[in-house]
């Protein structure tokens, strides 16, 4: 017997967090759309999740990560990590 484990992630998981974090506020509808698109047919690996923390945050306004004192790097590893928070894990037994 095996287990896979399966990894999801969804653009309305990423609508969720940018709402609730108010990141994107800088983006089209257009470039939402895409980045919401592209999320639902990617695969959950760290590099997606990277391009995904690099789209908000050029979409987001810098003003935003003022407060923080952010650099870049870390503002995105903070987006990354809360796109982790949304990865939702299930498991599937397979049969040998």
């Amino acid at each position: 017997m095996k287990v896979q484990e399966i990894k999801n992630l969804t653009g309305n998981n990423i609508m969720c967090m940018c709402i609730q974090e108010k990141f994107y506020t800088a983006g089209t509808n257009d470039h939402y759309e895409r980045l919401l698109n592209w999320v639902n047919k990617a695969s959950v690996t760290p590099t997606n999740i990277y391009k995904i923390a690099v789209d908000i945050y050029y979409h987001t306004p810098l003003e935003y990560w003022e407060p923080y004192g952010y650099s870049r790097e870390e503002a995105l590893e903070h987006i990354m990590f809360l796109i982790g928070k949304r990865i939702t894990i299930s498991y599937k037994i397979i049969k040998e």
